[in-house]
């Protein structure tokens, strides 16, 4: 964390569910929308995700359970706010309205996502098998724009 503009930085430490601790990490999204307010996510190889969110500039992080998401495909997230964000993962996308603590399945047989970019609630983008698509609708319906 940083006050400066990254002149000097300060050591945070986000959550670590002691049963992921010997697992290997990775972190595939950060997000932040103000000089309080983050999320990160952390993925413990190969299997689990946890959501770390911060409301006070990183000096504390609250995390959601560890999400099991097996299988080959690396997830891919999108968050508005430290509580309202949707993934992907292995052809399902999910959304939460409570910062990680539980997902809903929105969508299944959803191939080959890269990217996703929420603007808010309703509207999305999504880059899948080299096609953009987009939602008006929070993420049930897609189509091509």
């Amino acid at each position: 964390m940083t006050q400066n503009g990254g002149k000097t930085w300060l050591q945070g430490h986000l959550h670590v569910p002691s049963a992921l601790r010997m697992k290997g990490q990775s972190v595939p999204y950060v997000k932040v929308w103000s000089p309080s307010r983050a999320v990160v996510a952390l993925l413990y190889m190969p299997d689990h995700l946890v959501i770390n969110r911060s409301q006070d500039a990183g000096r504390t992080w609250t995390a959601s359970p560890a999400l099991e998401i097996r299988g080959a495909s690396p997830p891919v997230l999108s968050f508005v706010n430290p509580a309202e964000g949707w993934l992907w993962t292995n052809g399902v996308l999910y959304r939460t309205t409570n910062g990680g603590d539980r997902w809903t399945v929105l969508k299944r047989k959803l191939k080959s996502v890269q990217q996703i970019q929420y603007l808010n609630s309703s509207v999305g983008f999504m880059l899948a098998s080299g096609r953009v698509l987009v939602t008006t609708d929070g993420g049930s319906a897609w189509r091509r724009p």
